[in-house]
């Protein structure tokens, strides 16, 4: 396993709990002609951040080396033409780890903000950053 890119992209994620929490408060709110009818939300979890922080502590936890390392964005992208091209020809994988999208989503800004959600419908993540952490580690761990 390789980072890749600069490492400096920043995104964010949301945590199923905060998901489902976000679908209840909608719900609640959906009534005729009220600003949430037919409008579309982001829903997002904490502060935007950076996704190799996000994804180092949990590398660590599970024990896996932590990659040294960096392939240019260049470099990645084609790689997964490459594979893409392969696999759409029946020469590789069906299901792909590497895509032109995974590069991109994780060396590029892919990030958004939920306030329209929180003013909307009052959303607010109910499980922090560090409960979510623990939940999500716990399961991990029960896969391997």
């Amino acid at each position: 396993m390789m980072y890749m890119g600069d490492g400096s992209a920043r995104f964010d994620h949301v945590y199923v709990a905060n998901m489902v929490e976000a679908h209840l408060c909608a719900a609640r709110a959906l009534q005729p002609a009220s600003p949430v009818s037919g409008e579309a939300y982001f829903i997002t979890d904490h502060d935007t951040g950076n996704f190799y922080e996000f994804l180092t502590p949990f590398l660590a936890a599970l024990e896996f080396k932590i990659p040294a390392q960096r392939l240019p964005v260049s470099v990645a992208y084609g790689l997964a033409v490459i594979l893409e091209t392969l696999s759409r020809i029946g020469l590789g994988p069906s299901t792909l780890l590497l895509t032109r999208y995974v590069v991109l989503s994780t060396c590029q800004d892919f990030y958004f903000n939920c306030l329209k959600a929180q003013r909307d419908f009052g959303y607010q993540p109910v499980v922090s950053k560090e409960q979510a952490f623990a939940e999500t580690l716990a399961w991990l761990k029960m896969q391997q």
